[in-house]
């Protein structure tokens, strides 16, 4: 990958990229050799896919004592094909568009929070010092939980 500074099927700054898509993508070629625009696609799709799985299980579980199970929350998928060659993955209405760990946990999170303020209307996880609802983010390459008022830190978002 040296020497390619932007990718421009998958429309990522390559440079920015953390270490974990890094080694994602030298496993994906180790692995399959050199892939046509399809294959890929659909490796992209599944990724995004399964983190974001793992991440509304971690979630809905985490939330339950607090805002009840969330039973028809799930991740929708739109799989590649001709009409979105990428495919689509969706928490909510969040649309996953991260590749790295950290991105697609913080964009899932985004989207679980939205799932719980429209159909339970509750506020989770809320800031154990301020009480206001927490924003998930990425911050030195990991997926947090951060309170606005302060500026701060709590947690982790599924435990990294």
């Amino acid at each position: 990958m040296a020497g390619i500074t932007r990718d421009p099927h998958l429309g990522a700054d390559l440079d920015d990229v953390g270490d974990d898509v890094r080694e994602w993508l030298a496993a994906v070629f180790r692995d399959n050799g050199e892939l046509d625009a399809r294959r890929l696609d659909s490796l992209v799709f599944e990724r995004r896919r399964d983190l974001a799985r793992l991440t509304v299980r971690a979630l809905a579980r985490e939330a339950a004592p607090e805002v009840g199970a969330l039973w028809a929350l799930e991740v929708r998928t739109v799989e590649p094909g001709d009409d979105e060659p990428a495919g689509a993955v969706r928490v909510g209405v969040e649309t996953i568009l991260s590749l790295d760990r950290a991105g697609v946990i913080a964009e899932a999170a985004e989207g679980v929070q939205g799932y719980i303020a429209r159909e339970r209307q509750a506020i989770w996880p809320a800031c154990p010092v301020h009480g206001r609802g927490l924003h998930p983010a990425v911050r030195s390459g990991a997926a947090v939980w951060i309170c606005r008022d302060g500026d701060h830190t709590v947690a982790p978002i599924i435990g990294e």
